[in-house]
């Protein structure tokens, strides 16, 4: 959960945080509510974006399930570096 919250956090802000639905719902310990919330967070300039739906997708499963593989797949979802905003697959395993 704690990996998924920094992700979370390190791309939309502590206040994004702070003020979040999200985080209502996790002190309330309401788990599955607050999991879904990361989906409402997809949007950059009122449209869906394709890298924030992935990105979402990933930090909700590693928030509830402590899982670091991309559902489609074996392959590893990580950040791709501290400065980017981004998941990348590795390069190998």
């Amino acid at each position: 959960m704690f990996d998924a919250l920094v992700s979370f956090t390190f791309n939309l802000g502590a206040g994004t945080l702070k003020r979040s639905t999200l985080l209502k719902k996790l002190n309330r310990n309401d788990i599955d509510g607050a999991a879904a919330e990361f989906d409402r967070f997809i949007y950059a300039g009122g449209k869906i974006m394709r890298g924030l739906v992935r990105r979402r997708a990933a930090e909700k499963e590693i928030f509830l399930n402590g899982n670091y593989l991309n559902n489609e797949s074996t392959e590893v979802w990580l950040p791709c570096a501290v400065t980017t905003t981004r998941y990348c697959l590795p390069s190998s395993k």
